[in-house]
């Protein structure tokens, strides 16, 4: 007699398909099903009940004889379909490497029964990333079992991982950043338990450990964490459930704290010194002019005095302005007009020396125009100078006795990191946007300066604050001898706000925001979800969240982009499921960013 089963699909859709089946077949286990003209590779989430109505195909093939993800996984994924309104088939494609959706035949892995009691929350917050670290080889050498160690970046899980002792290296692997052979092989090892400690970035989150018996996060609350592809996993969030699944002790570390910890568990800070950042104002600053350039490029007189200080003691030095470019726009000087991007509407940058308009979203690259469109007048200059502009500044600063580099993401190259650090080992200045923060890592920087602190807090979101007072906070401690490390920061409002944190410490700061947070409804208090509606839609799917009573915000009407604050997921997801059909293949599917924090 015929079975049926409810078989997801690596599809954007929510609803599972069902199929036919001559035998029972676990749940987690993969199937080669039909689908229109094609085979595809499934997960049986269930047996159905009774068969739906028209033409029912057949599973053509049983892959497994048990859930190959093993237990755990597979329940972590039906709570992760849930928790960021996504299809179950789209967290298990991201969850498992490429060989095992496409059908490749794997043993049984071996199944371990979780622990009848929980384990341990602990936090490990401290500055230095080399006492955090220290701490967490304590916990390992002490620890039996399991491990799974997350860093925000493989750079940090590296560096981690080459200063384990040798005994506790035997015992464990660095999990590769990418995919290919090597990730699968790690993949099938852990899964089968010869290895018993993994240490990686957000790539090793679903690390296939039979049990596990601690799992640590280190920084957690950094941005890295979060996922940069749909449905945008955080890694915290993700291996706090593991724990829960497993009965894993869980040992959240960083810097600083995120704003859903703080506001949960209040962990206390550590006493530091006073006298590390020193805040200064842009007003009383140096004004450096630039031909083509409206605004003058305000440098103060003390982060120039201890550039010079410092590069002269052949020290190396960093300044951080989040500008790529030449300028931040383009506008005319006689009517005002502004240059937007025709592809997506964005606000066009001034680019590659003044000569050419780059929008910074979509990538669209046009030549700058001798006119403007409007008035027809020549008087075309740039706003808000940016990173290249800075770069100028700096090196006629230096007048050419010691090297000024410039960095940025489409800089980053292996080759090029390694000429840059060899020409800084008597000194020098990089000048880069955030990113250049990773360079601590692996230098020495004595001395770092902030350009416009104001700019990095006033970016349009609501964490905007706490995302400039982190980079900062990282700043005066991550990498290489930090205690040694000078950081100035440049402020229309020096100590003012959200920067009296950085002088009395980040408890100072998250009292200060939470309080903000709680009286507007804003995360960590409220979900905060992101909808980007397929073209066409947004009335339809705006009208749809407003019948049913929920609070929708419109933050721009030339995008279709919607904002809905829920204190529940369960209600917004029902609402959503007829735009999340298989029928509305056609259509589109919305894109959905869960903001928790």
């Amino acid at each position: 007699m015929s079975s049926f089963v409810d078989v997801a699909l690596l599809g954007l859709w929510w609803n599972n398909l069902t199929y036919r089946t001559e035998r029972p077949i676990d749940p987690g286990c993969r199937v080669v099903v039909p689908l229109r003209k094609t085979k595809r590779v499934g997960f049986v989430v269930s047996m159905a009940d009774h068969p739906p109505e028209g033409e029912i195909r057949e599973v053509e093939a049983v892959l497994d004889d048990a859930p190959p993800l093993g237990l755990e996984l597979w329940e972590l994924a039906k709570w992760a379909s849930a928790s960021y309104l996504c299809s179950l088939g789209r967290v298990l494609k991201l969850m498992s490497p490429a060989p095992l959706m496409k059908g490749e035949l794997v043993g049984t892995s071996i199944q371990v029964a979780p622990k009848a009691t929980r384990g341990k929350l602990a936090f490990r917050y401290a500055p230095r990333d080399v006492t955090r670290w220290g701490q967490y080889v304590e916990l390992l050498e002490k620890a039996g079992g399991n491990a799974l160690i997350l860093f925000p970046e493989q750079i940090q899980a590296h560096l981690f991982w080459k200063a384990l002792p040798a005994e506790l290296k035997e015992k464990g692997l660095l999990w590769p950043a990418g995919g290919g052979k090597k990730a699968w092989e790690t993949w099938l090892s852990v899964r089968l338990g010869k290895v018993s400690l993994v240490v990686g970035s957000p790539s090793a989150t679903f690390a296939p450990f039979p049990s596990l018996d601690l799992i640590v996060i280190d920084d957690e609350c950094s941005g890295a964490h979060t996922w940069q592809m749909a449905p945008y996993f955080n890694s915290r969030h993700i291996v706090a459930k593991r724990a829960d699944l497993t009965g894993a002790s869980f040992v959240l570390g960083g810097r600083m704290p995120s704003s859903a910890i703080y506001a949960r568990h209040s962990p206390l800070p550590l006493k530091l010194s006073k006298g590390k950042v020193r805040l200064v104002s842009i007003q009383r600053a140096h004004l450096f002019d630039h031909p083509g350039i409206a605004d003058a490029l305000p440098i103060n007189q003390l982060l120039i005095r201890r550039t010079l200080e410092e590069v002269k003691a052949k020290r190396t030095v960093l300044w951080v302005l989040d500008r790529k470019g030449y300028a931040m726009e383009a506008f005319c000087e006689e009517c005002g007009w502004s240059f937007f991007c025709s592809k997506c509407g964005a606000a066009m940058r001034l680019g590659e020396r003044g000569e050419q308009l780059l929008c910074p979203l979509c990538g669209e690259r046009l030549a700058l125009p001798d006119f403007c469109p409007r008035c027809r007048s020549s008087l075309i200059l740039g706003r808000r100078p940016g990173l290249d502009i800075l770069f100028h500044t700096a090196n006629a600063l230096l007048g050419g006795s010691h090297p000024t580099f410039l960095w940025h993401k489409e800089l980053q190259r292996q080759r090029k990191l390694t000429e840059m650090l060899t020409a800084l080992k008597d000194g020098g200045l990089i000048v880069g946007s955030r990113l250049a923060l990773s360079l601590l890592d692996i230098h020495k920087v004595s001395l770092i300066g902030w350009m416009n602190a104001d700019a990095e807090a006033s970016r349009p979101s609501y964490d905007a604050k706490f995302q400039a007072f982190r980079m900062i906070w990282d700043s005066c401690w991550r990498g290489i001898e930090p205690d040694e490390r000078e950081v100035i920061v440049q402020s229309r409002i020096p100590g003012k706000g959200w920067q009296r944190g950085l002088v009395r410490g980040w408890k100072v700061f998250w009292d200060d925001e939470l309080k903000e947070r709680r009286e507007l409804s804003l995360p960590p208090y409220v979900y905060l979800v992101e909808i980007s509606s397929p073209r066409g839609r947004k009335k339809e799917l705006e009208a749809t969240l407003k019948k049913a009573a929920l609070t929708v915000y419109d933050p721009e009407a030339d995008k279709d982009i919607l904002w809905v604050k829920v204190e529940q997921l369960c209600r917004l997801r029902e609402v959503l499921r007829p735009f999340m059909h298989i029928g509305q293949s056609r259509n589109g599917f919305p894109k959905i960013e869960i903001r928790r924090e």
